[in-house]
């Protein structure tokens, strides 16, 4: 596993628990997580989970 895929696991797994809470926008996790633009969070999200 590259350092890239460790980090983006991370960072799905992160986004899984903010979302399991129920009370976060998807603008606040991306950010949270690392990521600027909340249509490429959910994107690679998106793409993660398939």
């Amino acid at each position: 596993m590259s350092v890239t895929d460790y980090i983006t696991k991370k960072r799905m797994a992160r986004a899984k628990q903010l979302m399991a809470k129920g009370n976060a926008k998807l603008k606040d996790i991306a950010l949270e997580i690392g990521y600027q633009d909340p249509y490429y969070f959910s994107r690679i999200f998106k793409k993660k989970r398939a």
